[in-house]
């Protein structure tokens, strides 16, 4: 058995999964499976996946291989996934391990034109040259990024059509709140199955805690844990009554100790939940009950302290954005930046200096935002010089450039783009994309 996998609950219920695809392979002549799964589960089909290409595989008779790349369009994506193949094969470790097994890679040959086709038959060609007991290999598309789903749902049809040898099965995941592949099933009953995970995280995490918990089970921390745990679960289940609940516990326990910096967690991950709800009144009462409790803690650790209070401040303020009053939101924001500067992190402080300035500059009071995007910038100056690009101080420059004229600021366009050159380099409108 791998190093990587010992017995617990999660691999135990990895084993259920390879189990459930083995099944899928021999009762099926299916050349696609597509396991329905909520955000929560998604890292176990992946961790399915991950064993499956370790020595405590399930599914002796398929190589399996995740593939990441982005899908840009139906045109590249055949030989982006030939590109991303070699690029693992070619590991040293991956290729260790084939030389070990008397497998030469560099023998796989690549057609000239990397279509689907081309892809199919270096996949198939690499089942031969692993020889018994493979006999399929299944290709795991996880895109990084997915800029067309319609155009994406057309290469898998794509993929079925070409298919011939059937020895390469795609495994797809698909989040039920996000549903793009439903038309396959319809279209392609035969070639295309369903694999439902049925996987109960809550039930999966309370186990690894249970074991990892025996003999402290009546400790406040571990109680304080557990109440966390299950209060965060349903908060990401978006059942703010079941975790409102148990959240309870948690506080109290939190009250009792003193552990007020925790209790700040608490209500901020009450809060996200009810963003998610859209619910930003009573994620606003959550934000403002982390505040207090940071506050509190400020007798034991004054700088973790205003490190909570500033999560809980840009929390608030988000709420007020959610409700669509920017001026609210630019005023709680402002409060953030003195904390951040007191405890000397100015990434913080130029991002809530960067967020007073945008709701002001939302609000078209072009004067107000051009002032709390100068602070941003000065504040941006604490930074190391190689660091800056790659924060929102390019956003900061952005904001200055668009509210200077309109504010009426003395300090002229060419002075302006040389100053923000001189902060950020040549190039720092590129870097724009990158912090989004």
């Amino acid at each position: 058995m791998s190093n990587h996998f010992t017995d617990n609950p999660v691999t135990r219920k990895l084993n259920q999964l390879g189990e459930q695809w083995k099944e899928f392979e021999e009762t099926s002549d299916a050349l696609i499976g597509i396991w329905k799964v909520n955000e929560e589960q998604v890292r176990m089909i992946e961790g399915l996946v991950y064993m499956e290409d370790s020595e405590q595989k399930v599914v002796e008779t398929s190589a399996f291989i995740a593939f990441e790349n982005p899908f840009n369009n139906s045109e590249t994506y055949a030989s982006e996934l030939i590109q991303e193949f070699q690029n693992k094969v070619a590991n040293p470790v991956s290729k260790q391990a084939l030389k070990g097994r008397g497998i030469d890679i560099d023998t796989l040959q690549i057609d000239e034109i990397q279509d689907t086709k081309a892809w199919l038959k270096l996949m198939s060609d690499f089942v031969q040259l692993l020889g018994e007991p493979v006999e399929n290999f299944v290709a795991y598309l996880m895109p990084s990024y997915m800029y067309d789903n319609k155009q994406f749902v057309k290469w898998v049809e794509k993929f079925l059509h070409v298919n011939s040898s059937g020895l390469v099965k795609l495994m797809l995941r698909e989040e039920i709140k996000h549903p793009i592949l439903d038309d396959l099933f319809k279209k392609y009953p035969d070639e295309v199955k369903l694999l439902e995970a049925d996987i109960d995280m809550t039930n999966i995490y309370n186990e690894i805690f249970d074991e990892a918990a025996k003999g402290k089970e009546e400790e406040p921390a571990t109680k304080f844990e557990k109440a966390m745990l299950n209060a965060t679960m349903a908060s990401n289940e978006l059942n703010l009554p079941k975790a409102e609940k148990i959240a309870e516990e948690a506080i109290k326990i939190a009250e009792e100790q003193g552990w007020y910096q925790y209790q700040t967690g608490i209500y901020i991950m009450l809060a996200n939940g009810y963003i998610g709800l859209k619910d930003f009144d009573m994620a606003l009462q959550r934000c403002k009950a982390a505040r207090e409790s940071a506050i509190k803690y400020a007798l034991e650790n004054e700088k973790v302290s205003k490190q909570c209070q500033i999560t809980a401040i840009m929390g608030e303020a988000g709420c007020y954005l959610g409700k669509q009053d920017f001026e609210s939101g630019a005023e709680i924001y402002a409060q953030a930046a003195p904390l951040a500067k007191d405890i000397e992190n100015p990434h913080l402080e130029v991002e809530a200096w960067r967020m007073t300035g945008y709701c002001y500059q939302y609000v078209k009071k072009h004067k107000l935002a051009w002032e709390y995007y100068n602070k941003a910038w000065e504040a941006g100056k604490k930074m190391k010089a190689e660091e800056r690009p790659n924060t929102t101080l390019p956003y900061v420059a952005q904001g200055l450039m668009k509210t200077r004229s309109k504010a009426d600021i003395n300090i002229s366009k060419r002075d302006l783009e040389n100053e923000i050159i001189e902060m950020l380099g040549e190039n720092w409108q590129d870097n724009l994309a990158k912090t989004e």
